[in-house]
């Protein structure tokens, strides 16, 4: 399968990350330049995003990247394309997996390649492997958007859906409306992981300036504060709780999982 990797002109130090992770086992990928937040101007912005979007400029300039992404695939008529971010970090066996795509059932538009490390929710049946790893169908959130795997019709569809943005791109992809979306699988033990999710679970995770990312500072200037900070920490806490539940209640029926999706 064609890899795309977005890559900011002014993130070398990525890019060469990229070249030693991606040599290390024999891959190879298409630079993708991403969209740099610096150079949108207001016009673009309020032109780009409704009315109502919740997300800062440097999320909309990856959105617009992913954007780039899917419009190549179509362009170039790609039956399925893998697209990275520049921070990506592989598991082991990642040539057998992304060097072929016989592994990929025909009704999956999107396939998730990383885990962020949080409970989410698969269907049981298993409906394709590669590399001793199963493809699942993805029934909860599960955010970042690090590393997938989109077919042509997919691809399509993302473009038509998101003409004007409203969130950031992984939450447009993986939480609940965008599991509506398209037909979106998990493949388990993820395959991709991202520097902080490593960190968090005390593995490896490579060069510390891999961390730092415009797209943190904006979610991390859009925070409340105050009261709002106060109700904002209980509708997570709320939402805490009834995801708790589903998956609670997953465990007690026979068509899904709940738990993490471990990477290997």
């Amino acid at each position: 399968m064609k890899s795309f990797v977005i890559n900011l002109d002014r993130a070398p130090e990525r890019l060469a990350h990229l070249n030693v992770t991606f040599g290390r086992h024999g891959l190879s990928f298409t630079r993708m330049a991403a969209v740099d937040a610096k150079l949108l101007t207001p016009r673009e912005v309020a032109e780009r995003c409704t009315p109502d979007a919740k997300l800062g400029v440097s999320e909309l300039a990856c959105f617009l990247s992913h954007r780039k992404c899917w419009q190549a695939i179509v362009d170039l008529a790609i039956p399925h394309a893998v697209i990275f971010e520049d921070d990506v970090l592989l598991g082991k066996d990642a040539a057998e997996i992304l060097n072929q795509s016989d592994w990929i059932p025909p009704q999956a538009a999107l396939i998730k390649l990383e885990t962020n490390a949080r409970p989410t929710i698969v269907e049981k049946a298993i409906e394709g492997s590669s590399a001793g790893r199963s493809l699942r169908r993805l029934r909860g959130p599960h955010f970042n958007a690090g590393a997938y795997v989109v077919s042509r019709d997919g691809a399509l569809a993302l473009l038509a859906a998101s003409e004007r943005v409203d969130r950031p791109v992984d939450l447009f992809l993986f939480d609940e409306s965008g599991l509506d979306r398209l037909a979106t699988y998990q493949l388990a033990p993820a395959l991709c992981i991202q520097p902080f999710v490593a960190r968090r679970l005390d593995l490896e995770h490579g060069d510390p300036t891999l961390m730092a990312s415009a797209v943190d500072e904006d979610r991390k200037a859009r925070r409340p504060r105050g009261l709002k900070r106060v109700g904002h920490k209980l509708r997570r806490l709320a939402e805490n709780v009834r995801v708790t539940l589903r998956g609670v209640g997953c465990r007690l029926g026979h068509r899904h999982e709940w738990g993490p999706v471990p990477f290997i």
